[in-house]
């Protein structure tokens, strides 16, 4: 099999969208921009793996991008946090570890 590609397209919206519900479909007469093509041509194995000691947030942008006051996008940055914490824990704990989400605690599941 070869690599897996797909284009990275961005529509623009204009002024009458709504950005902060992205459960309404924009028109699909809005402008696309295709800012190029994405390539995975390898994997890796998410145990152990680079991405292991890294948490992902929506939220950190580069300058001059904004993010919208979409509340599913605020929600996703707690979100990943949370599951970097639990994913980190348990390399620290060993893989038996067991959450007490409403604590914030943890504990072996043992």
């Amino acid at each position: 099999q070869g690599p897996v590609r797909f284009d990275w397209v961005f529509t623009l919206a204009d002024a009458t969208d709504d950005e902060t519900n992205p459960t309404i479909p924009w028109p699909s007469t809005r402008n696309q921009i295709n800012a190029g093509t994405v390539t995975i041509s390898g994997w890796e194995p998410q145990q152990d793996g680079q991405c292991g000691t890294k948490n992902f947030d929506p939220l950190v942008l580069p300058k001059g991008i904004l993010a919208t006051e979409d509340p599913i996008l605020r929600a996703r940055s707690a979100a990943y946090a949370e599951s970097f914490r639990r994913r980190a824990t348990e390399t620290l704990l060993g893989e038996k570890a067991s959450f007490d989400t409403e604590q914030g605690a943890t504990h072996d599941a043992n």
